[in-house]
């Protein structure tokens, strides 16, 4: 496998990856935790939580 390739699917990987933990975040948050408990729980910022979930 290229190196191209193999860069391509990693970058994949990453941003599934990202797009469920913010749906994730999404659930939560939509469940009634707080943003302060749901960025303390991911390592998120609490102003990156407030983004994320308002998307």
């Amino acid at each position: 496998m290229s190196s191209d390739l193999l860069q391509q699917l990693l970058d994949v990987d990453q941003k599934a990856r990202e797009q469920e933990r913010i749906h994730l975040m999404q659930n939560f948050f939509n469940l009634g935790v707080s943003v302060e408990i749901i960025a303390e729980a991911t390592s998120v910022s609490v102003e990156d939580v407030k983004r994320m979930v308002n998307n």
